[in-house]
């Protein structure tokens, strides 16, 4: 099995994203096996979502 860097998955997870296959006909189509793209979607995801603001429960106060 030959492993692949970072940077291969990271581009095949911007090629799924603008084909609108699902991951696992991607995956197929592209040779890969499924549950590793899988893992590697999950955790490029996680690492792409914005953070938004953090204490969303929070509201500002007026400046008195």
């Amino acid at each position: 099995m030959e492993r692949r860097d970072k940077a291969f998955y990271q581009e095949l997870y911007r090629e799924w994203l603008s084909s609108g296959l699902k991951k696992s006909v991607f995956a197929a189509n592209r040779g890969i096996n499924r549950a590793t793209f899988y893992y590697w979607c999950k955790k490029l995801e996680v690492v792409s979502e914005p953070i938004s603001e953090p204490f969303t429960s929070f509201k500002r106060l007026a400046a008195l």
